[in-house]
């Protein structure tokens, strides 16, 4: 995937599911990026 200008990029150590469904990452025990499951099924 091509960096983006202005975008920082990291790379995560660390990642935790929690009981909803979201994957939160961490580097360096600091949250750098979430994903959230199943999101079109969350929208009512």
């Amino acid at each position: 995937m091509p960096k983006l200008p202005g975008v920082s990029h990291s790379h995560a150590d660390d990642s935790q599911l929690t009981d909803d469904d979201i994957i939160v990452r961490y580097e360096e025990g600091q949250i750098v990026g979430i994903t959230i499951l199943n999101a079109g099924k969350r929208v009512s």
